[in-house]
């Protein structure tokens, strides 16, 4: 079994990985320790590299993309102006409403993995769409991810209300499989034991038409193949922005409550290192003399704001929140891609 790393989220619940497909190829989402990891499996994503080689050469489907892309970014800013959920909602109303919003924040979402960076690894420039197009991409990817991340926040907002009119436990919905949530309607609930093993690790595998969450033994063949890892002393990532940096390394993880915090204490001339920036972040990048991100590719977030800001830049590292501490000093070779711990 082969599992090529392609991205790194904050917890993704088991609702919404059982519910959208993300790529063309098989691949597996592994959430463990709040954080969600996903691989393709037994491939290394030669179908998407082939799709967007064919599809992103031709200018006319490049802007029916670019047409895509601005309309969901104000499909979500439309579904968002109009949210509201109640809280004395009657039962069925309130799954349906769940449900039907889960169902518009997939398109929403689909429409913004179609622009990852597996997609454009094989395109070549000079033809029909040019590299700046491919930037303009970029761009619209980051307001649609910001869009994406306020219409999740309406998601959430609606689970609390499911947790509390159904009596879970705060956040347990999100470890809930599509069929458990509808299952909520006749009083069948999932226990608490089952609950607790999958807030501590749960795996989705799709393979072609078919998805299945793999629980338990289930899911011991493909952790084993995750942990025989081995420890890294240097980094390879894909170079964003190419200026050598040498700096102290500061971790900033997103899934912490007192981010605001975090952020704050970044000082002049440390490397920034963190599972991808976001936009609440970017105000404090001035400071930094580098990035070092664990997910992304040249469309991604710390990819384009990093050349906007002229700062180094190293994306798609997959370990770096793993491997580097605060307070290491690091050197970023513009050349090689690569983290040197020194």
């Amino acid at each position: 079994m082969k599992l090529t790393f392609i991205a790194k989220e904050y917890m993704l619940p088991a609702f919404l990985t059982l519910s959208v497909k993300y790529y063309l190829s098989k691949y597996v989402v592994i959430t463990r320790n709040d954080y969600s990891e996903i691989f393709y499996l037994d491939n290394d994503g030669e179908i998407e590299r082939e799709y967007g080689k064919k599809f992103f050469s031709k200018k006319e489907n490049y802007n029916s993309f670019i047409k895509d892309l601005e309309e969901k970014i104000t499909y979500s800013k439309e579904f968002r102006e109009n949210f509201l959920v109640e809280k004395n909602i009657e039962k069925k109303k309130l799954i349906d409403f769940f449900f039907d919003s889960l169902s518009k924040f997939s398109i929403v979402e689909l429409q913004y993995m179609k622009t990852e960076e597996y997609y454009f690894k094989d395109l070549t420039y000079g033809g029909e769409v040019s590299k700046e197009d491919i930037e303009l991409i970029g761009k619209l990817r980051l307001g649609l991810r910001e869009e994406a991340e306020k219409f999740f926040d309406c998601l959430e907002d609606i689970a609390k209300v499911i947790e509390e009119t159904f009596f879970l436990g705060a956040g347990d919905l999100f470890y809930y499989k599509i069929s458990e949530i509808k299952e909520l309607l006749t009083g069948k609930v999932v226990e608490d034991s089952k609950v607790l093993a999958r807030r501590k690790m749960f795996v989705v595998v799709f393979d072609k038409n078919e998805i299945k969450m793999l629980e338990d033994i289930e899911s011991k063949e493909i952790i084993g193949v995750l942990e025989k890892r081995q420890p890294k002393s240097s980094l390879r990532g894909m170079v964003a922005y190419k200026e050598k940096a040498v700096g102290l390394v500061r971790v900033i993880r997103h899934d912490k409550f007192d981010l605001a915090n975090e952020l704050e204490e970044l000082k002049a001339g440390e490397i920034l290192v963190t599972e991808m920036t976001r936009p609440q972040v970017v105000p404090y990048l001035k400071k930094v003399a580098g990035i070092v991100t664990d997910e992304g590719g040249v469309l991604c977030h710390a990819a384009i704001i990093s050349r906007e800001m002229k700062i180094s830049c190293i994306v798609g590292t997959r370990d770096a929140t793993v491997v580097l501490k605060t307070g290491d000093r690091v050197e970023l070779d513009p050349d090689t891609g690569i983290v040197k711990i020194l």
